[in-house]
Parts: C-alpha cells; sequence; structure tokens
C-alpha cells in the first residue's frame, strides 16, 4: 500500500490512536465497511467525510490527502489553548493510560517513568522562568 494514500494515513493514524475501524466509522457517521473501503483505497471518501475523517483522528485534511507529512493539526491564531494545557494532558495521559507506545512499540514501566519524570521537571522549569519573567516585569 502506498503510504502516501489516503487509506494507508486514515489506518496508520486509526491504529496509532488505538481505534478500531468500527469506532472510527461511528466518530465519522460512515459503516465500518465504508471505513475498510476507504482504508484499503477501494473507495475515496468525499470531502465532507474528509473533514470529519480528520477531526475524529486530531489531524489535518492536507495530511490525509497527502499535501503534507505532518500529522498534528496546526492551532488557531485564536484558540487560545497554552503549553501548559497540553503538558498537563500529556502527563495525565502518562499517568494513566496502559499500554502507549513508542515508535510503534510498547514501553515498559520504567521508561514511561523516565518520560514521566521528564516532562513534569521540565513543566517545573517551564513555571520557575514564566514567574521569574514576571516578578521581573512588575519590578
Amino acid at each position: 500500500m502506498d503510504n502516501n494514500s489516503i487509506g494507508y494515513r486514515v489506518l496508520n493514524l486509526r491504529k496509532k490512536k488505538q481505534l478500531t475501524q468500527k469506532e472510527l466509522a461511528e466518530k465519522v457517521h460512515v459503516t465500518e465497511a465504508t471505513m475498510s473501503r476507504y482504508e484499503n483505497n477501494l473507495r475515496e471518501p468525499k470531502g465532507e467525510i474528509i473533514n470529519r475523517i480528520a477531526l475524529a483522528l486530531n489531524t489535518t485534511t492536507d495530511y490525509l490527502l497527502g499535501r503534507s507529512n505532518n500529522s498534528l493539526p496546526i492551532r488557531e491564531l485564536d484558540d487560545n489553548k497554552s503549553i501548559d494545557v497540553d503538558l498537563d494532558t500529556f502527563i495525565k495521559k502518562l499517568e494513566e493510560v496502559d499500554g502507549l507506545k513508542f515508535h510503534g512499540e510498547l514501553i515498559d514501566e520504567q521508561t514511561r517513568s523516565i518520560i514521566l519524570k521528564t516532562i513534569i521537571h521540565a513543566r517545573e522549569i517551564a513555571e520557575e522562568m514564566h514567574g521569574n519573567k514576571v516578578n521581573l516585569t512588575k519590578q
């Protein structure tokens, strides 16, 4: 299968998100058989379906269509999300989710612990630096 095809990209992201074909089909409001046809490049999804797939997989339509190799969505300027929110979400996921993978391989508990401690430490440093910056501007 061509790894630049929409089917390959949908299949790859679905597996990374640990979704079944049925779960993704339900999120996109198509049948499981239709989703299978998309993933196997037997059928090309129409524009609205591509949008729904992108939303369900938290990616961009450009990635799905092969116009970009970056599967991460770009934030809108008015999104108002901060990196601290993202770090908190990531930390929570590391703490709570079993079966996490890195490059497709399950990570063991020691690796998870090291990653978690590193991210928490990085967040603490960022908070401290931000606090110092705020204090400097108040003086």
